[in-house]
């Protein structure tokens, strides 16, 4: 995540907490109940009169986004995979073939899925806006892993949905998220670096190995990093960890939390 986008959502933050604390003052210090409706009766008639237009337009869009049924593919030769997923509920699932298969259902428009050379790039967003709804049902994505590759780079960029690693690890040289506001669980076989950049949202990972296999970087906003049951959590934190190891890994979380925790024997 940027630093800007960061101190965004942390300004975001803070101005959430002053509205609800005017709130609550205004609440006990200078209106009565009867002062209340008539404010809101008021002030949503006049925002209907002025806002009318704009409801036409959210319903038109509303209107004009469809979804497909499903989608079903099987691809091979593949060393690299690039996730791009907005509100798609999406699971990864380490399988003993040696092909990779990717199946979804409720899938939006924007939806595209190819083989670049020997990289997978997978995209799962809306082709249009709704500014009423965030959707209807929501899109489901499943890739089966090959569970004996390892893979050069695995790049994650999760907006409102969910992505979770079934039982079994993906082994991968490199790993890079950027969690906006969704669930992130992970079960990885990390080789070099892994790179986590979470927002509001929530990132549990389960590396393959032990904790001082790896050197730590981080940095943390107001929300919380837990490393291996021990908490790094503190507004402008930044903490290097070094064990002398091979691997790193590098976390910025900024309202939201990480968790990272390591398995030495893969079941």
């Amino acid at each position: 995540m940027k630093k800007s986008t960061k101190a965004l959502l942390i300004a975001a933050f803070c101005c959430v907490l002053v509205g609800l604390s005017f709130c609550i003052a205004s609440f006990f210090f200078g209106i009565s109940e009867r002062g209340m409706t008539d404010v809101i009766q008021q002030g949503r008639v006049q925002l209907e009169e002025k806002l009318g237009w704009f409801r036409d337009i959210g319903t038109d869009l509303s209107k004009s986004e469809k979804t497909e049924t499903e989608f079903s593919e099987t691809y091979a030769n593949i060393t690299e995979l690039d996730l791009d997923l907005g509100e798609t509920n999406c699971v990864l699932i380490p399988w003993q073939e040696a092909e990779w298969k990717v199946s979804g259902s409720r899938l939006p428009t924007g939806f595209s899925c190819s083989q670049d050379g020997m990289k997978l790039k997978i995209r799962s967003k809306k082709s249009t806006w709704n500014f009423w709804k965030f959707g209807n049902e929501t899109s489901a994505l499943e890739i089966y892993v090959p569970e004996r590759e390892l893979l050069e780079e695995v790049k994650i960029d999760l907006g409102t949905g969910e992505l979770t690693v079934q039982e079994g690890f993906i082994r991968s040289e490199k790993l890079e998220v950027d969690c906006g506001v969704g669930n992130c669980s992970l079960r990885m076989d990390i080789r070099k670096e892994m790179k986590i950049d979470c927002g509001v949202g929530e990132v549990d990972a389960t590396l393959l190995g032990k904790s001082t296999d790896f050197d730590y970087n981080l940095q943390c906003g107001v929300g919380e990093v837990m490393i291996d049951g021990e908490s790094y959590g503190s507004i402008g934190a930044e903490t290097k960890v070094s064990h002398d190891a091979s691997k790193e890994i590098r976390i910025d979380c900024g309202v939201g939390s990480v968790s990272v925790e390591f398995e030495e024997d893969a079941q």
